[in-house]
Formats: structure tokens, C-alpha cells, sequence
């Protein structure tokens, strides 16, 4: 069986607040070219101007999923935090 994005990694983390998930995410995408960081909570400042739970954590996880899709794609691995 062929794998059509052999070598890309989609990785989620999760965990409780202020446990390490946003530092290890950026420390990852700054030690190779090839990740790219998706934040959720960024998403939702960006664009509700508001923490957990937002009005809409549908469209959240809707556009998580499309920009994890169009990064994975253009051949970056995915960090989303």
C-alpha cells in the first residue's frame, strides 16, 4: 500500500493550560523548515476576541482542519497546539 504523504506528520497537542503545548509547538517549527505551527487559541483571538469556549469553536476547527489540509499539501508537517 502507497502512503501519498509518506514523511509529513500532523501532530496535536493537547494537554492542560500552561503545560508546555505552545513552547514545545514553536520549538519544534523553529528547528526545521519544514513545520509549520497552527494555534488554536491565536485562531480564536484572531477571530472572535476570545478564549475558550468562543461563540463558534466550529469555525475554528473548520479553518485548523483547512490550513492543516493546504500546509500538508504544499509538503509542511503540521504542529497544531
Amino acid at each position: 500500500m502507497n502512503i501519498a504523504v509518506k514523511g509529513l506528520w500532523n501532530i496535536v497537542l493537547s494537554g492542560y493550560p500552561r503545560s508546555g503545548k505552545t513552547m514545545l509547538a514553536r520549538r519544534l517549527v523553529s528547528e526545521s523548515r519544514f513545520f509549520s505551527r497552527v494555534g488554536v487559541d491565536e485562531l480564536r483571538q484572531m477571530f472572535f476576541n476570545e478564549a475558550y469556549p468562543c461563540r463558534d469553536e466550529f469555525l475554528v476547527y473548520s479553518m485548523i482542519a483547512e490550513m492543516r489540509d493546504v500546509l500538508l499539501e504544499r509538503g509542511y508537517s503540521v504542529v497544531i497546539d
